[in-house]
């Protein structure tokens, strides 16, 4: 009889552990195929924009174009306003053409990335979880580990309260943790606020020199 209980266990434990694994790799594949998936958006995003900006320099070429005599001085304008009209026009397709290198090279990333998310759908190996999500700069770095962090408290505050009605922890030592867990969370909401307000700047800053 108590080899007959061993093997129920043993085999109770192998099944279990087929559930998780079975769980686990659909979680992954899951994953993967969301990654996949923002990937080709994000290429599709910035091929669009590629193409409108290149309709804009296209104007500005056309209209550089037509108005060669004018910025030339051949109508006998003064040479200052000329000038003035070629630096402009000269310095707007530097731009231009600086900023369609930049999102020839980003599309590029994207589609290597694309590859590679592929390649990692079609194997078996397990995927690190910390290539999942790799910041792009040291903000959006710090926003990462503060809403791990958030989210972390989140979780310890629910099973705080599970644990208080469940009389496996006395009121005050309920309140105590609680209160620290609050002080935490609070500061780090914002902080991440600061943070999203300095990213907002910052971009804001960078369309401003369109």
């Amino acid at each position: 009889e108590r080899d007959a209980q061993e093997a129920n266990e043993a085999v109770r434990i192998a099944r279990e552990a087929e559930r998780k694994e079975a769980e686990e790799n659909r979680l992954q594949g899951e994953t993967r195929q969301r990654l996949v998936d923002k990937s080709k958006y994000l290429m599709e995003s910035y091929t669009d924009n590629s193409k409108k900006e290149l309709e804009v320099y296209l104007e500005h070429q056309i209209l550089l174009n037509k108005s060669a005599s004018y910025v030339t001085g051949s109508k006998g304008v003064g040479t200052s306003n000329n000038d003035g009209q070629i630096e402009y026009f000269t310095k707007k397709k530097a731009e231009l053409e600086k900023h369609h290198a930049a999102l020839d090279e980003s599309i590029e990333k994207v589609r290597e990335f694309i590859k590679e998310a592929e390649k990692s759908k079609k194997s078996t190996k397990e995927m690190d979880v910390d290539e999942l999500a790799k910041p792009a700069d040291i903000h959006s770095a710090q926003m990462l580990v503060l809403s791990a962090e958030n989210a972390a408290i989140e979780d310890a505050l629910y099973y705080l309260g599970k644990g208080l009605s469940g009389d496996r922890l006395t009121l005050d030592v309920h309140l105590k943790v609680v209160r620290r867990l609050a002080k935490r969370q609070f500061l780090i909401k914002a902080h991440l606020l600061k943070i999203g307000q300095v990213k907002a700047a910052e971009c804001n800053k960078g369309r401003g020199h369109w």
